[in-house]
C-alpha cells in the first residue's frame, strides 16, 4: 500500500486507500463482487482495484448529473464545463458551443441527429456538428480569396483581407510577403520568377526562393 493510515482502531491501522474511505465518512471498506472486484455504492459499477475505486468516487455522482442543454450523462461526455448556469453545468461539446456565443443546444432532428443552423445539413453527433460549422459559412462553400478553392479540412489562414481568408498554401504565400502565388505550368509546379526553374510544392518553392 501506498503508506499506514489512522482508521477507527487508532493510527497506522488502515492502508493509504481505506485510510482515504475512513476520512471521507465510510466506517468499512468496499463491497467485493465474486471475481474479487471492488463495488461502487453510489453507481454500482465494478473498479478492479480499491485505488481505481478511489479515483471513480471522486467524480461518481450516480448518474444523476446531467448537461443542462443535450442531457447527457457525465460518463457520456468528455468533462463538465461551465455555461448560463453556473460551474460544470454543460458537457464538453455544449461548453465549447456556450464559449462561441451560442445561447442553447443545436436543434435535432426526429432521429436524434444535429441540425446545423447555417446550411440545414444533419450530423450524427455533437462532435460532428462542431467540425463541420468551423468550415460552414452560412450554407456558402468557403473559398480562398486567392486560389478560389475550397477549404473544408485544411487551416484557414490570414489574408490581405483579413483573417481566415485564405487556404493554407496561400496563407504560406501572403505570411512571406507575397501579393499573389507563383505562375505554375501544365503540371501544377511553380515557375521561378529569377531563374526558370520549376518547383513541386508551395513549401519548396518558398524555400527555394
Amino acid at each position: 500500500c501506498s503508506g499506514k493510515n489512522p482508521g477507527p482502531r487508532g493510527p497506522a491501522t488502515l492502508c493509504g486507500a481505506c485510510g482515504g474511505r475512513y476520512r471521507a465518512g465510510h466506517s468499512g471498506p468496499p463491497q467485493k463482487s465474486d471475481d474479487g472486484k471492488f463495488h461502487c455504492d453510489t453507481c454500482d459499477k465494478l473498479l478492479d482495484s480499491i485505488v481505481a475505486l478511489g479515483v471513480h468516487k471522486r467524480f461518481c455522482d450516480g448518474g444523476k448529473w446531467r448537461c443542462k442543454w443535450c442531457q447527457c450523462r457525465a460518463d457520456e461526455c468528455s468533462g463538465k464545463n461551465p455555461g448560463p448556469d453556473g460551474p460544470a453545468t454543460l458537457c464538453g461539446a455544449c461548453g465549447s458551443r456556450y464559449r462561441a456565443g451560442h445561447a442553447g443546444p443545436p436543434k435535432r432532428d426526429d432521429d436524434g441527429k444535429f441540425i446545423c443552423d447555417d446550411c440545414g445539413k444533419v450530423l450524427d453527433s455533437m462532435i460532428a456538428l462542431g467540425g463541420h460549422r468551423r468550415f460552414c459559412v452560412a450554407g456558402a462553400r468557403w473559398q480562398c480569396q486567392w486560389c478560389g478553392l475550397g477549404c473544408e479540412s485544411a487551416d484557414r489562414l490570414p489574408g490581405p483581407n483579413g483573417g481566415g481568408t485564405l487556404c493554407g498554401d496561400c496563407g504560406l504565400w501572403h505570411a512571406r510577403g507575397y501579393e499573389q502565388v507563383a505562375l505554375q505550368d501544365s503540371r501544377g509546379r511553380y515557375v521561378c520568377d529569377r531563374c526558370g526553374d520549376k518547383i513541386s510544392g508551395t513549401v519548396a518553392y518558398l524555400n527555394h526562393r
